[in-house]
């Protein structure tokens, strides 16, 4: 399954995903850290929230039942979702024909799929980047399977001209996956630098499949990366928030967190990078990517 998804915030929040009470438990499952991500989320389910934060909590919801296999929760959490902020129309902000699309296939429902993915791209072609674009063919690649070759390489190819390093891990993946047989030797290209992107990029379930992948082409791969200090994706984003120089106070306010919590986890991690000041702890995390 591939995990992606835009976010946002409403009102004196909106600054990025990462800093949105969607962002953290997103985060952890785009990476494949569905565990991470359930405690994250089931954290901030008890606190009351207002606006638009209660759809981007429920869409959480339904992106973490889809990786946990409840597909029939999930698009249960979609329709109860869909009335609200229905006006919005930009899939970068509200991606719920792409939501949709990712339980529907998995239900075997590829069909309307499909039709919910162009309705998408039209959407992503009007209103977004290459990104957004190249992360909406990548769903169509999957959905269209052995069919599915040209839409992932034109995915690939709008990916490579973006920021969404994770997405290109993945679109070499789903590439690789399919030319296997055919191309092996291209297929093993991909496959590896899908392994290196996604070590870089903390994302273990990639990594294990796109490994597995290698195996089967007699490619002799690891069965863990090398060691190094690891940090979950809410560790890391919120270690990030307070190197920034935002308070526990701002920081449990974006993540809908008590203040005790995010204190324990940033002591926590200045501790483990053996570190002492945002300044410090900046340059501890950027040599961690």
């Amino acid at each position: 399954m591939h995990p992606d998804a835009d976010g946002g915030t409403p009102s004196r929040f909106a600054v990025s995903p990462a800093v949105t009470p969607a962002g953290a438990p997103t985060s952890a499952i785009r990476n494949g850290d569905v565990a991470d991500a359930r405690e994250v989320f089931d954290l901030a389910r008890e606190t009351p929230r207002i606006g638009d934060s209660v759809r981007l909590f429920w869409e959480v919801e339904a992106r973490l039942l889809l990786e946990e296999g409840r597909y029939d929760e999930s698009l249960a959490v979609l329709d109860a979702a869909e009335p609200l902020m229905s006006v919005v129309e930009n899939p970068v902000w509200r991606p719920r024909r792409w939501m949709r699309a990712r339980t529907l296939h998995a239900m075997g429902r590829s069909e309307d799929a499909l039709a919910l993915l162009e309705e998408e791209l039209v959407l992503a072609r009007r209103w977004g980047t290459k990104g957004l674009v190249g992360r909406t063919l990548l769903l169509r690649g999957q959905v269209e399977g052995e069919k599915g070759e040209a839409t992932l390489r034109d995915a690939l190819d709008l990916l490579e001209r973006s920021e969404r390093r994770l997405d290109v891990a993945w679109a070499r993946f789903h590439l690789g996956s399919l030319v296997a047989d055919g191309r092996p030797d291209e297929a093993r290209t991909l496959l590896a630098r899908a392994v290196e992107q996604a070590e870089v990029c903390g994302a273990d379930g990639l990594r294990a499949r796109a490994a597995a992948a290698l195996r089967t082409l007699g490619v002799d791969v690891p069965e863990e990366p090398a060691p190094r200090l690891r940090l979950t994706t809410a560790e890391r984003r919120i270690a990030m928030m307070a190197a920034d120089g935002l308070t526990s106070d701002e920081i449990a306010m974006a993540y809908f967190m008590t203040t005790g919590t995010v204190t324990s986890i940033v002591e926590s991690v200045y501790e483990r990078l053996g570190v002492s000041t945002p300044e410090e702890l900046h340059e501890a995390l950027a040599g961690l990517t």
